[in-house]
Formats: C-alpha cells, sequence, structure tokens
C-alpha cells in the first residue's frame, strides 16, 4: 500500500491521462516490454510483485530564423516521462502511474496507439 501511495504523490503532475495509463490493465508484463522496451528499474516488492519503471528523455534542439523584425529562437528543452507499472503475481499489469511533461510523455504513450 505505501508503494502505492508513494505512485499516486509522484504522479500528481502526471503528463498522461489516468486513462491512458489504466488502459494497460490487465495486459501482461510482456505486453509492455514489446510496446516500451525493457524497463529502465524493476523492483521486487515484499508481496510478491514487481514495481517496473520506462523512462523516456530527450533534449530538442534549439533553433533560429531571422526575418525583417529580427532574430527568433525557438523550440529547445527536455522532454521526460516515466511511468510506473505494478506487475501482480500472475505476471499482469494491476495498476499504474506517469510523471513528466507532455513533450515526453505524450510519445510514449502514442507508441501504443
Amino acid at each position: 500500500m505505501r508503494v502505492i501511495a508513494i505512485l499516486f504523490s509522484l504522479a500528481v503532475a502526471g503528463c498522461a491521462s489516468q486513462a491512458d495509463i489504466d488502459s494497460w490493465q490487465g495486459a501482461t508484463f510482456g505486453e509492455l516490454v514489446a510496446n516500451y522496451g525493457a524497463p529502465s528499474a524493476t523492483t521486487n516488492l515484499s508481496n510478491g510483485e514487481r514495481l517496473v519503471e520506462f523512462s523516456h528523455y530527450r533534449n530538442a534542439p534549439v533553433s533560429s530564423y531571422n526575418d525583417s523584425v529580427g532574430t527568433h529562437v525557438t523550440g529547445g528543452g527536455t522532454y521526460q516521462c516515466k511511468l510506473w507499472f505494478i506487475i501482480g503475481s500472475d505476471n499482469r499489469v494491476k495498476s499504474g502511474k506517469a510523471k513528466g511533461n507532455i513533450g515526453g510523455c505524450n510519445r510514449l504513450i502514442e507508441a501504443r496507439n
């Protein structure tokens, strides 16, 4: 229960909708890996469940252009997302949470669609 409470507090500023995350409920761990690749971290819990994390980070380049008004700088920034899933002893997703920004999480979520 403590792990779920921690996940909830981490996800308050979540990026993906909870409906996107909840759509994985009942899926197998193998389906998660087929979609997101190998988890970036896995923790075995004392109750036989696993907490798995999938992370995405990328830096967007800064670009600039000149026009009659002057020089304009666009882009730039870091996009990031972490998805956490509780995998039950039956190897199926029980629940999940997300935290990150739109540029990072949308890329992870869209990978499934």
